[in-house]
């Protein structure tokens, strides 16, 4: 049996890249999985895993890997020596400067498994340098969409063979109850963090619940932007119609209790919580931002694509759904036509069908 590791920066945050990781290696059923964690600041994985899976936490304190990247790379390439690891996957660009190392000193190849896109330059020239060391020392490249795969040949002028894209999947949970068409409640879902924009999301909202005073907006995720999300409600007066409830270990289970979901992230790669929502029905509204909304969300037919960054067109697309409840009816019918794609069967035989491509150089 072959044996895959995958290096995660921490799997106790609760992050799409994390959930989707953790969700792969329980699924790969076929190949040894070692969980490689850099740091595990919460104590545990967010999500149980197989019991079969070795797991491994490089720090018990959270510090800058940059300070201590021949140590934790030592450390990552013996434990890849000792379990005989066959190939490793650096999850998120975070990680591609100990992965490098690490795989080199273990003289076996890695795979850079990119979880936001290339447009995205949130995190500035480091980050950038990541994705670099990625593209010229990574044996494979996998992006979440072929239009993040095409701009990665494009920017590195790589061969169209050393990039995949495969998106990210979630456990399709049939819907729990039929579209609720008298709901007056709005959802976003993410962690509270600037690339989110929910304070995008909270003047749109002022925009808003001027018009339709009896809606509410409910915000689910956990992080540094907290307090200074909560000045904004109290500034904007919305204490009764914005409210921040914290992270959720399973947002599908509370979907289906809602209109329609709102993103306004800055950028997102594979964004799950969009398929979750579709999954249960929910129309979604979100920015036209690079890359991964345009790919789940059919501009006037499952939902709209908003100029993107444009605060006022969102709130007109908001007012106008809530104005019109066949719209959002029609919008729901049509959440879920594409979901087949994404479903675990399908993503995981992608991911089967690679390693077996780079291990063993087989195509089936």
């Amino acid at each position: 049996m072959r044996s895959i590791a995958m290096l995660i920066y921490d799997t106790s945050l609760i992050g799409g890249a994390e959930r989707i990781s953790l969700m792969l290696a329980n699924d790969l059923k076929d190949y040894r999985i070692t969980l490689i964690s850099v740091f595990q600041e919460k104590g545990k994985t967010i999500l149980p895993v197989r019991p079969d899976i070795k797991q491994y936490v490089i720090s018990d304190e959270t510090v800058r890997i940059p300070l201590h990247l021949i140590g934790f790379s030592n450390k990552i390439a013996q434990i890849l020596k000792e379990e005989e690891v066959d190939m490793l996957v650096a999850v998120t660009a975070g990680v591609n400067s100990l992965a490098a190392l690490a795989a080199r000193k273990a003289q076996l190849p890695w795979l850079y498994w990119e979880h936001s896109n290339l447009k995205n330059n949130t995190y500035g020239l480091k980050h950038r340098l990541r994705q670099w060391i990625g593209v010229r020392t990574a044996c494979h490249i996998v992006t979440l969409s072929e239009a993040d795969r095409q701009f990665f040949c494009e920017t590195f002028r790589l061969d169209k063979n050393f990039v995949t894209a495969i998106p990210n999947y979630f456990s399709f949970t049939p819907p729990t109850q039929p579209y609720r068409i008298d709901c007056k409640r709005i959802v976003s879902v993410g962690r509270l963090k600037s690339i989110k924009q929910f304070d995008h999301a909270i003047a749109v909202a002022s925009k808003v619940f001027d018009r339709h005073p009896d809606w509410t907006w409910d915000i689910y995720g956990e992080g540094d932007e907290r307090s200074h999300l909560e000045s904004l409600i109290r500034q904007f007066n919305l204490e009764k119609h914005v409210f921040l409830k914290g992270s959720h270990p399973n947002p599908v289970d509370i979907l289906s209790e809602y209109s329609f979901l709102v993103v306004c992230s800055r950028y997102e790669g594979g964004p799950i919580v969009v398929q979750e929502a579709q999954s249960q029905l929910l129309p979604t509204i979100s920015y036209d931002c690079p890359i991964g909304p345009r790919t789940l969300i059919d501009d006037g037919v499952n939902g709209y694509l908003v100029k993107d960054q444009d605060q006022e067109d969102l709130a007109h697309k908001i007012n106008y759904l809530i104005d019109h409840p066949e719209i959002r009816l029609a919008f729901s019918k049509k959440a879920n036509k594409d979901l087949g794609q994404y479903t675990k069967e399908v993503v995981t035989e992608k991911w089967r069908q690679l390693f077996l491509k780079l291990l063993l150089g087989e195509e089936s």
